[in-house]
């Protein structure tokens, strides 16, 4: 008797447990239906702890932890449901987009080819087999797979969503358009149909329709982030800031941790001239991440146009780019280093504290000069300290000889500006992650490239319609080139690119592309595109002093300068670009004469001058060149050979 009550208490007791996990695993689903993919993946631990050989559970654990983007513990959960499950097609084609995501493609295709050939009708196998032709560039060949599966199955709705958007992506507007009216009429009663509905809707410009399917699809799954999100993005673009606070103050009710939506209350805050406000929602986004880069750049923005250079805030605001400079020292990253000084600067110019370590930086490196240079800005800013005062003296005694102390010139506040940029952005419909991330782009490449001094960058405050707008601004402003950026981003890449115009002209010259992932991909991105783009501008300086046979120019080691070389002088303002390069022109008349260098400094150059003809009409204010060999860089994608977007990968990523 005893021993059959045990039996019963144990069957009751694993009864018990059986329905627990299920539970727990049926709110799981729940959760991963509405995309809240942390609870999701809660509720499936709860039911693994419970019944730790629940493979439906490992399995749900694996593609939620995936759609998070955590690909290594993905696999690991992958492979715990494969001790309970072998040779399942689902648990295959899972693996295979999860080694997609590690970038181990032989894997993932070995997988898919082993789906197809054991289930010759798998329709998940075939995705995966598209997703890694559209890795290589191939659109047209993951277009074939798409279609394959509508052959086997004409109402599959990831076919159909997935050519809709690639189709879209190819510019074949008419189809897109008829895939996704087909998987409208199909699938009328599913969100996710209406959501990629209302997404098109958005890229081809039409808010009102996309405001339509946004509102269909949050109907159908309430709770649905992604949708909400998409909604408040429509609301935003609309104008409508009213109903896009709310759509963020529901996500924030769902999740007070969403970092995007304190990101988007911060930019309608600044549309409604509320900047404290906007300081606060951006300090909440980067307080639940810290490293967003792209909203701690468009904080920044704020902060230097709309808060007195006074506000003792500065200090504490400049203190992250602080911190980077200061841990990029430490690893002797001088040009990081260099680059994180200016930024904190930039937001916070009266630190004194700062600007020392900055001069401090550049002495370790090797430029006294600078050193010395950044000093005198301290003291004439107001700074006064004995100590101060002997470092100055010391300094200057021991640079006497120095071409800056020679000529009483201080490099700081040398004018090197020599092309004048106009940049642009098209408008390329709703940015997903960041709204308005072309114009926070737009103003980085700005002040970055006016950090290095060689550039002056003006840029709009909104979007242009077309290449035909940013010719007509751009030669209106008269400025020496123009340039339109496009810029996209995934929730671990980024990809920047530059077209390079001749602004009198129009005419093409060079493209630009930047590919970055992992940690200061932002960050990195900008800074390679404008290195890209100075490397590929043509030396050019100014005579900036003079005595009898000997000038001072604003050209030195930082330049590339070095002793003996040649340099041409020409007239004051006959330096032109030629139309369809970066070669510089002039005519022969106009060149004056040349100099020889005979000393270089950090910032400067000196040199004996000599004239053409009878008369020497050198003077101060001609420029100084040299004549460089033209690179062939037309069309030249010259940091990345990315062929496939990220976003557009993302996109059809996310189709479930």
């Amino acid at each position: 008797m005893k021993k059959r009550f045990l039996i019963f208490c144990f069957f009751s007791l694993s009864f018990l447990f059986a329905q627990t996990a299920l539970d727990f695993y049926t709110r799981g689903q729940q959760y991963q239906e509405d995309a809240a993919w942390m609870k999701a993946i809660e509720a499936y631990q709860e039911a693994l702890n419970v019944n730790p050989s629940y493979a439906a559970a490992w399995f749900a654990l694996s593609e939620s932890t995936y759609a998070l983007g955590e690909y290594a513990l993905a696999l690991q959960y992958a492979e715990s449901a494969e001790r309970f499950i072998r040779n399942d097609p689902a648990l295959l084609n899972l693996k295979g987009f999860i080694y997609i995501g590690l970038g181990e493609i032989k894997k993932a295709s070995d997988l898919f080819l082993q789906v197809v050939k054991s289930y010759p009708n798998d329709i998940d196998a075939r995705f995966g087999l598209a997703e890694l032709e559209l890795f290589s560039g191939k659109k047209t060949a993951a277009e074939r797979y798409y279609k394959e599966t509508l052959a086997r199955q004409g109402e599959n709705k990831k076919a159909l969503l997935s050519l809709a958007i690639l189709s879209y992506d190819m510019g074949n507007i008419r189809a897109s358009k008829d895939f996704i009216q087909t998987a409208l009429r199909y699938h009328s009663g599913e969100s996710e149909v209406h959501y990629f509905a209302s997404y098109l809707a958005v890229q081809d410009g039409d808010l009102a329709l996309a405001e339509k399917h946004a509102k269909n699809a949050l109907h159908l799954q309430p709770k649905n982030a992604k949708t909400i999100r998409l909604l408040s993005l429509i609301h935003y673009s609309q104008k409508k800031y009213n109903e896009a606070t709310e759509n963020l103050d529901r996500l924030l009710s769902l999740d007070k941790l969403d970092s995007f939506s304190w990101y988007l209350k911060a930019k309608i805050a600044e549309k409604q001239h509320n900047t404290e406000g906007a300081l606060v929602f951006y300090q909440r986004c980067l307080e639940i991440n810290p490293e967003d880069e792209i909203a701690r750049a468009a904080m920044e923005i704020c902060i230097t146009k709309a808060t007195p250079i006074e506000d003792a805030r500065r200090k504490g605001w400049a203190a992250y780019q602080l911190k980077k400079a200061q841990e990029a020292t430490r690893l002797y990253l001088s040009e990081t280093a260099r680059y994180h000084y200016k930024r904190a600067l930039k937001i916070n110019p009266l630190d004194t504290d700062t600007r020392l370590l900055y001069a401090g930086l550049l002495l370790q490196d090797g430029r006294a000069e600078s050193y010395l240079s950044q000093l005198e800005f301290i003291q004439n800013e107001g700074a006064k300290s004995l100590a101060l005062s002997d470092l100055i003296e010391s300094y200057a005694s021991l640079l006497r000889s120095s071409l800056s102390q020679k000529w009483k010139t201080n490099p700081i506040y040398l004018d090197k500006t020599r092309y004048r940029l106009s940049l642009f952005y098209l408008d390329e419909g709703v940015h997903i992650l960041h709204p308005d991330s072309l114009a926070i782009a737009s103003q980085m490449i700005k002040e970055t490239a006016e950090m290095q001094g060689l550039m002056q960058v003006s840029t709009e405050d909104s979007s242009v319609a077309s290449y035909a707008e940013a010719f007509q601004k751009a030669r209106e402003k008269g400025t020496d080139l123009f340039a339109i950026l496009s810029f996209e981003e995934t929730e671990r890449e980024v990809l920047g690119e530059l077209t390079l115009y001749n602004a009198k002209t129009g005419t093409k010259i060079q493209t630009i592309s930047v590919y970055r992932t992992g940690n200061d991909r932002f960050t990195q991105t900008i800074q390679k595109l404008v290195s890209q783009l100075t490397k590929a501008l043509p030396l050019r300086g100014r005579i900036i002093a003079r005595s009898g046979y000997t000038a001072l120019i604003d050209l030195g080691k930082t330049e590339g300068i070095e002793k003996n070389m040649e340099l041409s002088i020409v007239e004051k303002g006959r330096l032109s670009l030629d139309s369809a390069s970066l070669r510089l022109l002039t005519q022969e008349n106009n060149i004056l004469g040349s100099i020889s260098i005979e000393e270089v400094g950090e910032e400067m150059a000196e040199g004996r001058v000599s004239y053409t003809g009878f008369f020497d009409k050198i003077g101060v204010g001609d420029e100084v060149f040299i004549a460089l060999p033209l690179e062939d860089t037309e069309g030249k994608n010259l940091s990345s050979n990315q062929n496939t977007t990220p976003v557009l990968i993302d996109l059809l990523r996310s189709i479930r």
